[in-house]
C-alpha cells in the first residue's frame, strides 16, 4: 500500500454500526440515527461498552471496544452477536475560517473501488465521473481507497478556501499513486449529480416491512418497489437481508438491488447474511 497521508487533525474517536437492527447503546447513552447510519457520539481515547437491546430494554448482547483519538471503530452486529469489522482513520479538513472547498478523487471505477474520507463513503458523481466531497473546511483531509474489502491508497488533499482540488489516482498492478492539485472554483450541489443512499428513518421503515411481509416473493416485490426511487449501500442491504429467511431469497434480493447499489466495492459486507460456503461463492461471482 502506498501512503501519502499528511498531518491530520486531532480529533475525538467514536463508534459506528453496521448490520442488523436494533437498539444500541455505549457507555449507556442510546446511540442516535445520523444521516450516516448509527454512530456513537465522540468519545474518549480508552475502552468504551458497547450493547444492543430488545425493545424492552434489555442488553441482549455486548462488547468492550479500545477506541483511539482520532479513530472510528466500525462494528458489525448480526444474527445477535458484535464482530470488530475494521477501525479507520478520522481525518477531516482543517477548522480554519473561510469559505468551504471541495474535493473530487478521479480515475477509479465506481463498480470496482470505494473512497473513504474521514471513514465515510464519498458519494459518486456521473457528470464529473469522480467521488466527490462538498463543503469542506479549509485544511488538509486525509481519503483512504478500498478495493474488494482492503485498503490500497491512503492519501490527502490540501483543502483551500473556495477552490476545488482533484486527486488523479493512477494503478499499475498492486501499485497506486495519487496526485492532488486544485483545478477551479469550489463545487457545490448544484455542479454535481450526486448519488445518496436511503435515508436512516426510510430504511428503517423498509425493514418494518419487509419483516413483517413474511417470506420469500412478497418480500422480493416490496423491495423492488422501493429500489426503484431509492440507492443503497452495501452495509444498508446487509441489514436488509437479515429479514429474509432464505439463502435463496437473500441471494434474489441482492440481484433485485444491484443496479441501485453505491458502494459495490463494499460487496463483502453482505457474506455476513450467508451461513454457507456454496452461497458466499455466489455471492462473490455476482460481484465478478
Amino acid at each position: 500500500m502506498l501512503t501519502l497521508l499528511l498531518s491530520p487533525v486531532a480529533l475525538a474517536g467514536e463508534i459506528q454500526i453496521e448490520g442488523s437492527p436494533a437498539v444500541f447503546a455505549v457507555d449507556g447513552r442510546v446511540m442516535e440515527s445520523t444521516a450516516a447510519g448509527l454512530r456513537s457520539p465522540p468519545l474518549s481515547d480508552g475502552v468504551h461498552r458497547l450493547d444492543a437491546r430488545n425493545r424492552s430494554g434489555e442488553t441482549i448482547a455486548a462488547i468492550d471496544l479500545q477506541v483511539g483519538a482520532d479513530a472510528r471503530v466500525v462494528v458489525g452486529y448480526f444474527e445477535g452477536s458484535f464482530s470488530v469489522l475494521r477501525e479507520e482513520p478520522l481525518v477531516l479538513g482543517g477548522m480554519t475560517d473561510g469559505a468551504p472547498g471541495s474535493v473530487s478523487v478521479v480515475g477509479l471505477d465506481r463498480g470496482a473501488f470505494v473512497v473513504r474520507l474521514a471513514g465515510e463513503p464519498l458519494p459518486y458523481s456521473y457528470p464529473t465521473r469522480s467521488f466527490v466531497a462538498l463543503a469542506l473546511s479549509p485544511g488538509d483531509a486525509g481519503f483512504v481507497v478500498w478495493l474488494e474489502g482492503e485498503e490500497v491508497l491512503t492519501g490527502a488533499a490540501s483543502v483551500s478556501s473556495g477552490q476545488h482540488t482533484t486527486c488523479t489516482v493512477t494503478y499499475d498492478a498492486e501499485i497506486f499513486s495519487a496526485d492532488c492539485g486544485r483545478s477551479g472554483p469550489a463545487l457545490t450541489a448544484d455542479d454535481v449529480d450526486l448519488l445518496q443512499p436511503i435515508s436512516e428513518m426510510k430504511l428503517l421503515a423498509l425493514i418494518e416491512r419487509l419483516a413483517a411481509a413474511g417470506r420469500g416473493a412478497r418480500q422480493l416485490e416490496i423491495l423492488t418497489e422501493a429500489v426503484v426511487e431509492a440507492h443503497i449501500t452495501a452495509s444498508q442491504l446487509a441489514r436488509l437481508l437479515q429479514t429474509f429467511l432464505l439463502s435463496a431469497d437473500r441471494l434474489e434480493a441482492v440481484r433485485v438491488a444491484m443496479p441501485v447499489l453505491l458502494d459495490p466495492g463494499n460487496a463483502h459486507l453482505l457474506e455476513s447474511a450467508f451461513t454457507f460456503g456454496g452461497d458466499r461463492r455466489r455471492l462473490r461471482k455476482m460481484f465478478e
